[in-house]
């Protein structure tokens, strides 16, 4: 490994163990604190980094093996050769890594939707050795193609597969699928314990604007074809996780800002309405001239729609039911928006001691603990 990631890694985690990437493909790095783990690589390669890995606290152990599988076929047949050889038998095993690979259909959004061959072998060596997929909470897929060729795919591709004894060595496990922000793949990061923290996140809400989109409703079509061949309710659930995931990359990838698409327009259009105010009447420049005033008028119609989708994104957050007060009349439906958030926030409250509490996790306490206090001393029904 290149000494500088190396010093920089060991700052945090003290040990460190991998490979260089070959061009733009491979590379593997592992890196751990030992004075929580104590970790004894056996064999390694490019490809994959095996070791007993044991917790310094609970003294229990398990064997890991950290992979990277090349995408080419021919190159992921002699893979599952060797972790054949890798097996432990009867001892607890886990796999975390990039597989390059999917195990069913549903692991897979968008593109060329059969099984082939490389599939099938993968999901073979994985019931040979009796290993089995992590379910995952977050987004259900690790890897998009950036909507590359205008066509949009998600596969589940980097996962965690174990066998039977390291699901009873860790039954209270928690896999959990990262936001895809600046690699072309999620972190997918696994709590042993099970001790994860709860925080609270922005829920998602279905936008109206989408609606004018005039691919929307062709999108929500394939998004909601997900899951075939299960019960109705686990498949209205998959279809339902699987478009909330879909929907909000389709959102900044393909519908986009409204802010952006309109600063955009705004200025197309200032460009286009300056050369047109200078422009040099003549015969010559007769044809030039009525392409630019074509050009105006398509940029007025681009205008236009996303003026549409701004003042119903506005009437949304303002919960107004009709657009009666105005066309385009986003400065009012922002302003009650803004009004409305205001009274609906909350940013201290006081308890039955008389003691103030302000914002965050100690406010939403005061709220348990009232409401508790209220809805079950029975002795006194007027403080209900």
């Amino acid at each position: 490994m290149d000494k500088a990631p190396v010093s920089c890694f060991r700052r945090l985690f003290y040990q460190s163990f991998g490979f260089n990437p070959e061009g733009r493909l491979g590379g593997i790095f592992m890196c751990w604190n030992d004075s929580a783990l104590n970790l004894n690589v056996i064999a390694a390669s490019p490809r994959h980094i095996h070791a007993l890995v044991k917790d310094v606290h609970t003294n229990i152990e398990y064997y890991a093996t950290f992979v990277y599988v090349y995408p080419k076929k021919s190159v992921q047949d002699s893979l599952w050769e060797e972790f054949l050889f890798l097996n432990p038998e009867d001892k607890p095993w886990m796999l975390p890594g990039e597989f390059n690979n999917i195990t069913c259909i549903q692991e897979k959004w968008g593109g060329n939707q059969s099984v082939n061959a490389r599939m099938t072998k993968f999901v073979d060596f994985m019931n040979n050795v009796g290993l089995i997929s992590l379910q995952a909470l977050g987004v259900p897929f690790t890897w998009p193609n950036k909507y590359k060729d205008d066509l949009l795919i998600f596969e589940r591709l980097d996962k965690v597969v174990a066998n039977s004894y390291w699901f009873e060595l860790h039954p209270s496990y928690i896999l959990h699928n990262c936001p895809i922000l600046g690699s072309n793949h999620s972190p997918v990061f696994i709590d042993t314990v099970g001790s994860q923290v709860s925080r609270r996140r922005k829920c998602f809400k279905f936008e109206a604007m989408w609606n004018l989109h005039p691919e929307f409703k062709q999108f929500v079509k394939r998004a909601w074809k997900c899951s075939e061949g299960l019960p109705p309710l686990d498949h209205f659930r998959g279809c339902l996780g699987t478009f909330t995931f879909l929907v909000k990359h389709w959102n900044r990838a393909v519908f986009g800002s409204i802010r952006e698409k309109k600063d955009k327009i705004l200025k197309e259009m200032n460009c286009v309405q300056k050369e047109l105010t200078s422009f040099n009447y003549n015969a010559n420049s007769l044809n030039n001239f009525n392409e630019k005033v074509h050009l105006e008028a398509q940029i007025n119609e681009r205008l236009a729609q996303v003026l549409k989708e701004e003042e119903v994104m506005w009437a949304q957050k303002t919960k107004s039911n009709s657009l009666k007060h105005g066309d385009k009349n986003t400065r009012f439906f922002q302003l009650c928006a803004t009004i409305r958030r205001k009274q609906n926030e909350i940013n201290k409250i006081r308890d039955g001691n008389g003691i103030w509490w302000y914002k965050g996790e100690a406010l939403e306490q005061v709220f348990m603990q009232e409401f508790k206090m209220r809805f079950t001393n029975r002795s006194n029904p007027s403080q209900c």
